[in-house]
């Protein structure tokens, strides 16, 4: 049983992942989260579709300017599907002011 190895696939793998966490927008998110104290992000692209990650973040960049706290924002956005709690979440930002334009979750 020999097995060949892509090694050239493997490592344009881990040289994407090692390039994602060096984007600007991961820094300046992660920025955001360990000034609230909040678990730092890895991949914006693959864990903002996820509530549990894009909700932190939210809170994190909000809690300078709105008197709300996590468990609060997360109360506010719970739905039983994902996709309603993605949606939510583009409605809390709209409604504090930031421009979102053709942004919907998958789902929709």
């Amino acid at each position: 049983m020999n097995k060949k190895i892509n090694v050239k696939k493997i490592e344009q793998q881990q040289c994407t992942t090692t390039n994602n966490r060096d984007l600007i927008p991961v820094k300046w998110a992660n920025h955001h989260l360990l000034r609230a104290k909040l678990p730092p992000l890895t991949d914006l692209t693959g864990e903002l579709c996820l509530p549990h990650k894009l909700i932190p973040l939210i809170y994190s960049i909000i809690v300078e300017f709105n008197n709300i706290s996590l468990e609060q924002l997360i109360s506010k956005m719970a739905a039983e599907e994902p996709v309603k709690i993605i949606e939510n979440c583009v409605d809390f930002c709209r409604h504090i002011g930031v421009h979102i334009e053709d942004i919907k979750p998958r789902g929709k």
